[in-house]
Protein backbone atom coordinates (compact mmCIF):
# COMPACT_ATOMS: atom_id res chain seq x y z
CA UNK A 1 0.00 0.00 0.00
CA UNK A 2 1.31 3.62 -0.86
CA UNK A 3 0.54 6.66 0.63
CA UNK A 4 -0.10 9.51 -1.85
CA UNK A 5 0.82 13.19 -0.60
CA UNK A 6 -0.57 16.42 -1.86
CA UNK A 7 1.44 19.57 -1.05
CA UNK A 8 -1.30 22.63 -0.29
CA UNK A 9 0.02 25.67 1.05
CA UNK A 10 3.53 24.55 1.79
CA UNK A 11 2.52 21.36 3.88
CA UNK A 12 2.45 18.13 3.66
CA UNK A 13 -1.25 16.31 3.93
CA UNK A 14 -2.19 13.10 2.83
CA UNK A 15 -4.76 12.43 0.37
CA UNK A 16 -6.94 10.80 2.30
CA UNK A 17 -6.63 13.49 5.13
CA UNK A 18 -7.50 16.08 2.01
CA UNK A 19 -10.17 14.39 1.17
CA UNK A 20 -12.11 13.93 4.42
CA UNK A 21 -11.03 17.72 5.30
CA UNK A 22 -12.33 18.97 2.12
CA UNK A 23 -16.18 17.15 2.43
CA UNK A 24 -16.16 17.82 6.66
CA UNK A 25 -16.25 21.61 5.55
CA UNK A 26 -18.74 22.05 2.89
CA UNK A 27 -22.32 23.58 2.87
CA UNK A 28 -24.31 20.81 2.65
CA UNK A 29 -27.51 21.14 0.24
CA UNK A 30 -30.91 19.75 2.55
CA UNK A 31 -34.56 20.64 2.38
CA UNK A 32 -35.55 23.94 4.67
CA UNK A 33 -38.42 25.82 4.74
CA UNK A 34 -40.85 28.00 7.08
CA UNK A 35 -42.74 24.26 6.46
CA UNK A 36 -39.04 22.72 6.54
CA UNK A 37 -39.31 22.06 2.71
CA UNK A 38 -40.71 24.68 0.99
CA UNK A 39 -37.44 26.94 0.73
CA UNK A 40 -39.10 30.14 2.11
CA UNK A 41 -37.80 32.60 5.33
CA UNK A 42 -40.16 34.83 7.57
CA UNK A 43 -39.19 37.82 8.60
CA UNK A 44 -39.53 38.94 12.09
CA UNK A 45 -41.99 41.98 12.86
CA UNK A 46 -39.29 44.41 13.24
CA UNK A 47 -38.08 43.15 9.63
CA UNK A 48 -34.57 43.17 11.19
CA UNK A 49 -33.99 39.09 10.69
CA UNK A 50 -34.67 36.54 8.01
CA UNK A 51 -35.70 33.08 9.63
CA UNK A 52 -36.51 29.64 8.27
CA UNK A 53 -35.93 26.06 9.28
CA UNK A 54 -34.68 22.32 8.63
CA UNK A 55 -34.79 19.24 10.21
CA UNK A 56 -31.65 17.79 10.49
CA UNK A 57 -32.82 14.25 11.72
CA UNK A 58 -36.30 12.97 12.92
CA UNK A 59 -36.11 14.47 16.27
CA UNK A 60 -33.34 17.40 16.02
CA UNK A 61 -34.64 20.61 14.02
CA UNK A 62 -32.30 23.60 13.45
CA UNK A 63 -33.68 27.27 13.04
CA UNK A 64 -31.63 29.60 10.98
CA UNK A 65 -31.46 33.21 11.37
CA UNK A 66 -29.78 36.19 9.17
CA UNK A 67 -29.81 39.62 10.81
CA UNK A 68 -30.85 41.34 7.20
CA UNK A 69 -28.60 44.22 8.30
CA UNK A 70 -25.42 43.26 8.88
CA UNK A 71 -25.57 39.39 7.36
CA UNK A 72 -25.13 37.54 10.69
CA UNK A 73 -26.07 34.49 11.07
CA UNK A 74 -26.69 32.35 13.81
CA UNK A 75 -28.70 28.89 14.52
CA UNK A 76 -30.48 27.32 17.48
CA UNK A 77 -31.58 23.39 17.63
CA UNK A 78 -34.50 21.98 18.96
CA UNK A 79 -34.96 18.43 20.21
CA UNK A 80 -38.41 16.46 19.46
CA UNK A 81 -41.66 17.50 17.61
CA UNK A 82 -41.30 19.89 14.59
CA UNK A 83 -41.53 23.62 16.04
CA UNK A 84 -42.41 26.58 13.77
CA UNK A 85 -41.97 28.85 16.49
CA UNK A 86 -38.14 30.36 16.85
CA UNK A 87 -38.09 30.76 20.70
CA UNK A 88 -38.33 26.98 21.02
CA UNK A 89 -34.82 26.66 20.01
CA UNK A 90 -31.51 26.44 21.56
CA UNK A 91 -28.85 28.49 20.27
CA UNK A 92 -26.44 26.81 23.28
CA UNK A 93 -24.13 23.88 22.13
CA UNK A 94 -25.14 21.26 25.01
CA UNK A 95 -25.14 17.67 23.55
CA UNK A 96 -26.84 18.29 20.16
CA UNK A 97 -23.72 16.06 18.50
CA UNK A 98 -23.22 16.13 14.76
CA UNK A 99 -22.09 19.81 14.94
CA UNK A 100 -19.98 20.22 12.04
CA UNK A 101 -22.74 17.99 10.27
CA UNK A 102 -25.34 20.53 10.74
CA UNK A 103 -23.13 24.00 10.39
CA UNK A 104 -22.30 22.40 6.97
CA UNK A 105 -26.42 22.60 6.40
CA UNK A 106 -26.71 25.89 8.20
CA UNK A 107 -23.96 26.73 5.83
CA UNK A 108 -26.12 25.97 2.74
CA UNK A 109 -29.37 27.30 4.37
CA UNK A 110 -27.93 30.90 4.94
CA UNK A 111 -26.12 30.94 1.47
CA UNK A 112 -29.29 30.09 -0.55
CA UNK A 113 -31.12 32.56 2.12
CA UNK A 114 -28.08 35.39 1.24
CA UNK A 115 -28.92 35.00 -2.36
CA UNK A 116 -32.55 34.91 -2.30
CA UNK A 117 -33.14 37.93 -0.22
CA UNK A 118 -29.88 40.01 -2.08
CA UNK A 119 -27.85 40.00 1.50
CA UNK A 120 -24.02 40.92 0.15
CA UNK A 121 -22.28 39.75 3.84
CA UNK A 122 -22.50 36.78 5.51
CA UNK A 123 -20.61 36.50 8.97
CA UNK A 124 -20.63 34.11 12.11
CA UNK A 125 -19.14 34.05 15.52
CA UNK A 126 -18.86 31.37 18.34
CA UNK A 127 -21.55 32.31 21.26
CA UNK A 128 -18.32 30.99 23.82
CA UNK A 129 -14.70 31.00 23.36
CA UNK A 130 -14.79 27.16 22.63
CA UNK A 131 -17.19 27.80 19.45
CA UNK A 132 -15.45 30.96 19.07
CA UNK A 133 -12.56 28.93 18.21
CA UNK A 134 -14.06 26.03 16.42
CA UNK A 135 -15.56 28.93 14.18
CA UNK A 136 -12.42 30.39 13.55
CA UNK A 137 -11.24 26.93 11.94
CA UNK A 138 -13.66 26.66 9.84
CA UNK A 139 -13.38 30.17 8.31
CA UNK A 140 -9.78 29.88 7.91
CA UNK A 141 -10.20 26.46 6.62
CA UNK A 142 -8.62 26.08 2.64
CA UNK A 143 -11.57 23.86 1.64
CA UNK A 144 -14.70 25.79 3.08
CA UNK A 145 -13.31 29.13 1.94
CA UNK A 146 -13.03 27.82 -1.40
CA UNK A 147 -16.35 26.07 -1.23
CA UNK A 148 -17.80 29.68 -0.11
CA UNK A 149 -16.07 31.34 -3.10
CA UNK A 150 -17.64 28.64 -5.27
CA UNK A 151 -21.20 30.46 -4.53
CA UNK A 152 -19.96 33.92 -4.78
CA UNK A 153 -18.50 34.74 -1.27
CA UNK A 154 -15.19 35.68 -0.37
CA UNK A 155 -13.88 35.51 3.35
CA UNK A 156 -12.57 38.52 4.09
CA UNK A 157 -11.19 38.16 8.23
CA UNK A 158 -12.76 39.17 11.24
CA UNK A 159 -14.11 42.46 11.79
CA UNK A 160 -14.04 44.29 15.33
CA UNK A 161 -16.69 42.16 16.41
CA UNK A 162 -14.84 39.17 15.99
CA UNK A 163 -17.74 38.10 13.23
CA UNK A 164 -15.94 36.14 9.96
CA UNK A 165 -17.01 38.23 7.52
CA UNK A 166 -17.93 36.31 3.61
CA UNK A 167 -18.89 39.34 1.18
CA UNK A 168 -20.08 38.70 -2.74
Amino acid sequence: MSFVLVKEDGNFISFSDFISLEESVKPKETEFGSDFKNSAWKLTKDHSHLYTFFSHKPDHHVCVNIDSHNGVMGFGTHHGELSKNPLDYDETRKGHGEALKVFNKVAHVALTGAKQHDIKKLAFNGADPQLATTYHKIANNAFFQKHMKEHGFEYQGQDEHQNHIFER
